[in-house]
């Protein structure tokens, strides 16, 4: 009985229906190019995919469904990369949407490391300043800035690497083809 289902459970089954839907249009736009376009872009779709789906179903659970209802739904919304592969093949044919379908794709995949991650960075800002208030230290402004920069390095590290690699990713390609 889905009626029962609580919010969140709905809100993962429709988030998960549009991520598994931008997830087909990613692989069909790249079986498109080639067999192996399509597995290069499927190998970090898996790899994502499996503790996603683990802790969708989770959280279904959590949200009232019992642990067949939780599959069904779960495959349910899985279904949806069907529709976006034959969407994706389809647009894949035209060159000019490949640029977009990939961004679309890592803008989800950064969305969803961000959405994690976040909160949990918050926390632990949160709970330094804290620990620093039970030892009677003051929290400055240096300290406040040292935490800012050491939380988000990994972030701007990983958007640095996401950059030179869309700008001299097809130098890279010619090295390794050599």
């Amino acid at each position: 009985n889905l009626k029962a289902m609580k919010a969140a459970g709905w809100m993962i089954f429709l988030g998960d229906m549009l991520h598994n839907f931008i997830d087909g249009l990613t692989l069909g736009a790249a079986f498109m190019v080639s067999i192996g376009e399509g597995l290069r872009m499927s190998l970090p779709i898996i790899c994502e995919e499996f503790p996603h789906e683990l802790g969708d179903i989770a959280v279904l659970l959590s949200s009232g469904l019992s642990i067949g209802q939780a599959l069904v739904v779960n495959f349910l919304a899985a279904c949806s990369c069907y529709l976006g592969f034959f969407i994706g093949a389809k647009l894949g044919e035209l060159e000019e949407f490949h640029g977009w379908i990939y961004a679309l794709a890592g803008g989800m995949f950064v969305y969803i490391g961000l959405a994690d991650m976040i909160p949990e960075l918050v926390s632990m800002g949160d709970e330094v300043e804290k620990d620093f208030m039970n030892l009677q230290k003051p929290i400055t402004i240096y300290l406040k800035l040292k935490i800012l920069f050491y939380q988000n390095s990994g972030v701007v590290l990983g958007i640095a690497i996401m950059f030179l690699l869309a700008k001299y990713g097809t130098h890279l390609e010619n090295l390794v083809q050599l």
